[in-house]
């Protein structure tokens, strides 16, 4: 198996664990390494071959394993978790369903979209409260993500 300290560092050409997109790069003065498009700070452990995210509420690495970033098993977001996000984002845009489709609204009045409207905004708000949750534990910023991704596509196109 590759490790990291084998890892072409030098030539920008090691992919990001969490961005997956991204380069990685060392920062000049320190053991560190950087993501070139989402902007996480690493540091490697270079005598157990891991990758460990700094900033990060919990514990979060990473094993190269010589073509790309694996978690170990029994880290990150358990199944409990997702699942109970799942049901978070399921359960109540069900509800809205089942009681637009029971309580239908008469045909022709003027609020008649608003149940299917409702069930939409639903189902929006409540992903975006998961999402939100997961990329903060993840110390991952969407929008400076898709800035990122529009700068490299801009360059890539007028350049």
């Amino acid at each position: 198996m590759q490790g990291i300290e084998t890892l072409p560092l030098t030539e920008n050409t090691c992919p990001c664990p969490v961005c997956r997109h991204g380069k990685l790069s060392s920062i000049v003065m320190m053991d560190a390494l950087s993501c070139d498009l989402c902007n996480n700070i690493f540091s490697p452990d270079l005598k157990n071959q891991f990758l460990e995210l700094e900033g990060s509420p919990t514990l979060i690495r990473w094993e190269w394993d010589g073509r790309h970033w694996r978690a170990p098993y029994g880290q990150g977001i358990s199944w409990g978790v997702k699942l109970a996000a799942a049901a978070f984002v399921i359960f109540p845009t069900a509800l809205i369903a089942i009681s637009a489709l029971r309580f239908r609204p008469l045909p022709g009045s003027p609020l008649s979209w608003f149940p299917l409207f409702w069930l939409g905004a639903t189902f929006v708000c409540h992903s975006a409260c998961i999402f939100s949750a997961f990329s903060s534990y993840y110390q991952f910023s969407p929008s400076a993500y898709l800035r990122a991704l529009g700068k490299r596509f801009w360059d890539r196109r007028f350049a």
